[in-house]
């Protein structure tokens, strides 16, 4: 399966444009060398063949397809339009491509910054010029009088190919735009080391979700949730003892554990350092208790290597707290499961904590294992 089909058509037009521009640019010079003979025009045709012979170095020899070669090409369609415009006079059309250049100069030169304002400014010195050029030239009036039976349908068919291509490249640049925005989101709701959601994103989330409760549909707001808070134990020695790449892989394989242990409508995201969040939507407190426990113990029989040519065996366990919404809000929710968390911290670790423990001798009573 080729590039095209992988990506879908419409994702390769967007991330081809430039190529799709030059050939494009080579077929129109290919038609009007073709064209322009069958009316005797021979200047006209030879003005066509230097721009394609320009447009098949770019396409078959240099094969680039570079923002500076879009610029290049820009450049030529000006002295292209103004030399056609001096010989065949404004009523050939041949302008309106300057006029489209100036319109997408934006979108095609992407990068350019502030250049594109001058490139602008060139276009418009191309259109005075084509329309002084082809007042009064003499000596152009015998090609002229060959064309003139030509000139109607030459003139708009260069206004709708104009018209076609401006239309083609602001749909190319706007899906492309949003394509970036998606990714750029995308990167800004993704913890890069994990690949988990991070907080942004479930604050997001939540937001949406109260939003939605708020303007009445009653699914949303009548479900509870659980949330779970994890912390890995100890981190900080596999940092110190083993330094921070092991330390990214203890990171990277507990939360792989973490995704495969809970439900696709559930959400793990990382908190910040080495504490992640569990949301559960509609999920009651005790069965996030069992399903947190089975995470707890699948992470507990992880065996990580502590590096290439090692056979030293890792062994992480976690620390998590959980409560139940019962109608309050996250935040409320997510300072209960911090506090039992904290609870499970300072009574051994390792163990899941879902309800408040009692102090004293009664505290391990409460241990989920």
């Amino acid at each position: 399966m080729d590039q095209r089909e992988e990506q879908g058509p419409l994702a390769w037009a967007v991330e081809n444009r430039n190529r799709i521009f030059i050939v494009a640019c080579l077929l129109i010079h290919v038609t009007f060398v073709v064209m322009f003979s069958l009316m005797g025009l021979w200047i006209a045709a030879g003005v066509n063949v230097l721009s394609s012979l320009f447009y098949a170095y770019l396409t078959f020899v240099k094969r680039k397809f570079e923002s500076s070669d879009i610029i290049a090409s820009y450049f030529e369609i000006l002295v292209f339009c103004v030399v056609m415009t001096v010989l065949l006079s404004m009523d050939a059309g041949f302008y309106y491509y300057i006029t489209g250049m100036i319109a997408v100069i934006f979108l095609l030169a992407r990068g350019k910054g502030n250049s594109c304002y001058v490139y602008q400014a060139v276009g418009f010195v191309a259109l005075v010029v084509s329309k002084l050029g082809s007042i009064g030239v003499a000596a152009f009036d015998d090609l002229r009088a060959v064309f003139l039976p030509y000139q109607t349908a030459v003139y708009f068919g260069n206004l709708i190919v104009t018209a076609l291509f401006v239309i083609v490249a602001s749909y190319l640049f706007a899906q492309d735009a949003d394509k970036s925005f998606s990714e750029l989101s995308e990167l800004s709701f993704t913890d890069e080391l994990t690949g988990l959601p991070n907080r942004r994103y479930l604050l997001r989330k939540l937001d949406v979700l109260h939003a939605a409760a708020q303007g009445g549909t009653s699914v949303v707001r009548s479900e509870s949730f659980s949330v779970a808070i994890i912390d890995i134990d100890d981190f900080k020695k596999f940092n110190d003892t083993w330094g921070h790449d092991v330390g990214d892989i203890v990171l990277q394989e507990t939360t792989r554990v973490f995704a495969q242990s809970v439900r696709d409508s559930d959400d793990v995201v990382r908190w910040g350092g080495e504490e992640f969040v569990v949301y559960m939507p509609g999920c009651p407190l005790d069965t996030a208790a069992e399903r947190l426990e089975q995470m707890r113990a699948a992470v507990e029989g992880m065996c990580l290597l502590a590096g290439r040519g090692t056979s030293t065996c890792l062994h992480v366990t976690v620390t998590i707290g959980a409560a139940e919404s019962m109608g309050r809000p996250f935040d409320d929710v997510v300072a209960e499961a911090d506090q039992r968390l904290y609870m499970g911290k300072r009574s051994g670790k390792n163990q899941v904590v879902a309800r408040d423990l009692p102090t004293g001798d009664d505290a391990a009573a409460q241990k989920i294992s």
